[in-house]
Order: structure tokens, then sequence, then C-alpha cells
């Protein structure tokens, strides 16, 4: 039977795994404190970090393996997309780290995942929610400086970008 909620240990897990790929500094510290008083040890905080940053290896070599296959200079990249996940906390993990960094193709891994072990549209939707909030606080934490240091935000055209695009 599929659960319809994260545990706490989780929840906080994947608020780190999102603190660090969407590189907020304070978000980052404040979760790694809130995932020790949930209980987790030093020793499992680093072992969830180190996954978290496989992912994001991952995700941005797969990138960059696609963006030099599109100039057809190199083709000899070849990015392994499966990371190792033998347990729930990994999936879920890889759910809000590909979804913060916008790697489709990792994510659309992760969700395959998920669904092999019965992790519900629900939790996946609170991974996204997360998500969505944890970078948006990170990108406001950066537009703070911005702006306290005189800089101007510029309006982007983005005429030629396509309706799928999101920039």
């Amino acid at each position: 039977m599929k659960r319809s909620t994260l545990t706490e240990k989780e929840t906080q897990i994947v608020n780190l795994g999102v603190s660090i790929a969407a590189g907020c500094q304070p978000c980052t510290k404040y979760h790694i404190n809130k995932c020790k008083s949930k209980g987790m040890s030093d020793n499992d905080i680093h072992n969830a970090i180190k996954k978290i940053e496989k992912i994001c290896n991952i995700a941005l070599g797969a990138m960059i393996s696609s963006a030099l296959n599109r100039v057809n200079v190199s083709k000899d990249r070849e990015i392994d997309l499966l990371v190792e996940c033998d347990n729930r906390q990994d999936i879920l993990i890889g759910l809000a780290v590909s979804y913060t960094i916008n790697s489709t193709t990792l994510f659309e891994e992760y969700l395959n995942l998920a669904n092999k072990l019965e992790i519900s549209k629900k939790e996946i939707s609170a991974i996204i929610d997360i998500s969505k909030f944890i970078y948006d606080k990170a990108k406001a934490h950066v537009d703070i400086l911005s702006e306290e240091s005189g800089v101007e935000k510029q309006i982007i055209d983005r005429g030629n970008c396509s309706p799928g695009c999101g920039c």
C-alpha cells in the first residue's frame, strides 16, 4: 500500500537536498540542524549529502554531454544516469534534487523508480511543493543581496524561447 505522506525525517532530508541543489547556504545550514533535531546522526546526514552531491554531478554531466552533442564536436561522453537507489530515502532525495535542478532526464528516472517503490503521487507532489518553496527562498536571499548592492533587475525579452522553455 502506498503511503500518503512523507515522514518528518523524510521531509527534512528532502528539504536538505533541495537546499543544496538550489545553492542556498542559509537554507542548507537550517535544514542540517533540522535533520539533527529529527534524530539523524552526522553520519546519516553526511551520507545523504554525498548522495545529493552525486545526483547534482550526474545531472550536470548529463547537461554538459547533451550540450556538447548538440554542437557536434564530441560524442565521446556517456553519462550513467542510473544512481544507486536501494531504498526509499535515496529515491526521495533523487526526486527532490533532480526536480530542483531541472534535470528532466533524471527526474523521469526517479519518477519511474518511485512508482516501483510505490511512492505516492501525493508524496511526489509534496516534494515538488518543498522544492518550489525552498528554491524561491534561495532566490530571495540572492535578490536581497543584489538589491542591497544597488543592482537593478533587467526585464528580459523572452521572445526567442519556445512556449515550453519556461525561461
